[in-house]
């Protein structure tokens, strides 16, 4: 609830946590599904639903651990938003068994030439190291999420 009743913004924050950051197979399927969704995820709850004016999905590690998460801002209540997250995520289980095989390769495909790519200036890859420190993989040469 927002304690104040005149402002009538809120924000969800839904997390599935999958794992630890140090399983790189799982890194790998998380990257994927995070690559797959962010799409439809955006369609769904930005654009056909208008639950917010900021929606936001992806990867996410925190103190070792990983996961997938979903951030909504906007005028619904976190409450509402929350079941319309959770409906959202039913629809994408059905886009992912349904998923031709040519389309999901695709996917595979578009998912590694975005990670082979090189920062584009002196601030990406500073942030890069950055980001890395702060969760405490001291993995240089692995790849981010994001």
């Amino acid at each position: 609830q927002v304690p104040n009743p005149n402002n009538v913004n809120s924000a969800c924050e839904y997390y599935c946590q999958v794992g630890t950051s140090d399983d790189d197979n799982l890194r790998c399927r998380l990257a994927l599904f995070a690559h797959i969704v962010d799409q439809p995820i955006f369609s769904r709850l930005r654009t056909q639903e208008q639950l917010g004016y900021s929606v936001w999905s992806g990867p996410r590690i925190s103190a070792g651990n990983m996961g997938f998460h979903v951030l909504l801002q906007g005028e619904k209540s976190a409450t509402f938003v929350e079941t319309r997250i959770e409906a959202c995520f039913e629809d994408l289980c059905r886009i992912l068994n349904d998923m031709p095989d040519g389309e999901f390769e695709a996917n595979l495909r578009g998912l590694i030439g975005k990670r082979q790519q090189k920062p584009k200036n002196l601030e990406e890859e500073t942030l890069q190291y950055w980001r890395h420190m702060r969760d405490g993989d001291y993995d240089f040469e692995r790849r981010e999420l994001h």
